[in-house]
């Protein structure tokens, strides 16, 4: 059966279900402004979860914004000063 490709939200989505699943993206973009609003923060959440460095870069080198800030205006830049070794998490991930 054929499909009509994704677009909209349903797109970016199964963008980042592909970056999940390791996957590099070429040629493909994450438009912050067509995100769902949950997931716009996506890439400052992930140091909650170290195994996921990985992840996180796939969705900066997509086009996530890695310098949005939380709730409390703290950024993953913010949080990498804060790392006492400097090759920590939140280098890596920039």
């Amino acid at each position: 059966m054929h499909r009509p490709p994704l677009s909209g939200i349903l797109a970016q989505l199964a963008q980042l279900a592909r970056i999940a699943d390791g996957e590099t993206l070429t040629g493909a973009y994450l438009d912050p402004k067509k995100k769902p609003v949950a997931s716009r923060n996506i890439v400052r959440l992930t140091p909650y979860f170290p195994d996921k460095l990985g992840h996180a870069k796939g969705l900066v080198a997509a086009g996530a914004d890695h310098d949005r800030p939380d709730d409390a205006g703290i950024t993953l830049v913010q949080i990498a000063g804060w790392d006492p070794d400097p090759k920590g998490w939140g280098i890596s991930c920039l």
